[in-house]
């Protein structure tokens, strides 16, 4: 059984870009509410995370040919899409923009409404992405909460899916396995996030 790690490898300087760019001084990692949102991260917002989700079917889709404009539900198939899974979105847009950096946060590859609710009508435990969030910065909390109020995490900053893509080339079966961090109050949960290839 082959094991991918999908989380995102924090440093002092993605940490320092990341500070920077939210207006953040030193003192970033004491600041619950930007803790919860470090690297590969679930957006809690006003829910709690039930350990029966840990482990969860993965579905995958490379997206990574859309740019400047919205994934919408044309450009996948939802039918894959299940009650309880692990949806992951892979852009590309991390691996070609640092974390941190205003080009990675304000990258116009964004999903649609109509697809975010298209996904969350299908029941699936969590939406991943490699992006820094599914709606730019605008929207972001908007979305955020309505997937969280139909029992959907948003996972984001997800790493290493190019990797995961060739991998599923020859079997494209896998389990997602995710560890979030026990912060107490907070809105966002740094979460490590392993993929389990059959």
């Amino acid at each position: 059984m082959r094991k991918i790690d999908l989380t995102y490898p924090l440093d002092q300087a993605s940490i320092e870009r990341l500070g920077r760019l939210v207006g953040s001084d030193k003192n970033l990692l004491s600041r619950l509410d930007l803790l919860g949102h470090l690297g590969t991260h679930l957006d809690l917002m006003d829910q709690s995370y039930d350990l029966a989700k840990t482990e969860s079917p993965g579905v995958f889709f490379n997206l990574t040919s859309i740019r400047g404009r919205e994934i919408t539900s044309a450009d996948l198939d939802l039918s894959r899409a299940s009650p309880g899974s692990f949806v992951i979105i892979h852009t590309g847009v991390l691996a070609e923009n640092g974390y941190g950096e205003a080009s990675y946060l304000k990258n116009p590859v964004q999903l649609s409404w109509e697809l975010i609710d298209a996904l969350l009508a299908k029941g699936i435990a969590f939406l991943g992405v490699d992006l820094a969030g599914i709606r730019l910065p605008a929207e972001h909390p908007q979305a955020d909460q309505r997937a969280a109020r139909q029992g959907t995490f948003v996972v984001e900053n997800l790493f290493a899916l190019g990797e995961l893509a060739t991998a599923l080339t020859s079997n494209p079966v896998f389990q997602v396995q995710t560890y979030p961090l026990r912060l107490s109050g907070a809105t966002g949960l740094p979460c490590r996030v392993v993929a389990e290839l059959a």
